[in-house]
């Protein structure tokens, strides 16, 4: 009998903590220029930090790279990310970064300016097509759905509300005294101006919360 109460509690504990972090993460919006969302989660002595930041708030665009500056501003923010340290942690908690993912998605075919294909980066078909008469509708076809496309990008622009250019970021940490662990600083507004708010979910054993982080503040409380 004492078995099945505790299995009963258990249970009970599980669907109230996945029912509190549902209820947090309906009230992200979808990708809005500005606003990064995330969720914080830790078990035991292992905390995971996920990070999805519209490219418009840290590198001003959401296309294609379109010229060397373009490119060197997306491969010097990945390689930024993937330094880690804009993670700062209490150091109560005794926490090192065990891994990083940091990866693009939606920066046109391959995520690298080529001059020669300034208007047409990964459509080499269409490069030979200029002179049909039907290479405008031919061109919009193939171009659905590319960041890069001047008529498309307006629209994006405007209406948010499909394909858009996103950083997505996985941070695993290992911390030895998780239970001293107060605090995740998460450096990402200085020099980064058009990265406004971010929204994370955070769920623990204990906590079940969402941290609004603003340049200023940008600390996610853990107690």
């Amino acid at each position: 009998m004492q078995a099945r109460s505790l299995l009963v509690a258990a249970i009970s504990s599980a669907l109230l903590a996945g029912s509190a972090l549902a209820q947090v993460e309906r009230q992200h919006a979808p990708h809005v220029h500005g606003v990064a969302t995330g969720n914080l989660s830790m078990d035991n002595g292992d905390v995971r930090l996920e990070l999805e930041i519209p490219g418009v708030n840290l590198i001003g665009f959401e296309h294609a790279p379109r010229n060397d500056e373009q490119q060197a501003a997306l491969d010097g923010t990945l390689a930024f990310l993937r330094a880690a340290e804009w993670v700062h942690t209490d150091p109560r908690g005794g926490c090192e970064v065990a891994s990083i993912n940091a990866h693009t998605h939606g920066f046109g075919a391959d995520g690298h300016y080529h001059d020669h294909e300034h208007h047409d980066h990964g459509h080499d078909h269409d490069q030979h097509d200029h002179a049909h008469d039907d290479d405008h509708d031919h061109h919009h076809d193939h171009e659905h759905g590319h960041h890069h496309h001047d008529d498309h990008e307006h629209s994006h622009d405007h209406h948010h509300d499909h394909d858009h250019s996103e950083f997505h970021v996985i941070v695993g940490l290992e911390c030895e005294h998780p239970d001293r662990l107060g605090w995740i600083d998460l450096r990402l507004f200085e020099g980064y101006p058009g990265n406004e708010r971010m929204d994370i979910d955070v769920l623990t054993e204990t906590l079940a919360t969402q941290a609004r982080l603003t340049p200023g503040n940008g600390r996610i409380s853990l107690r």
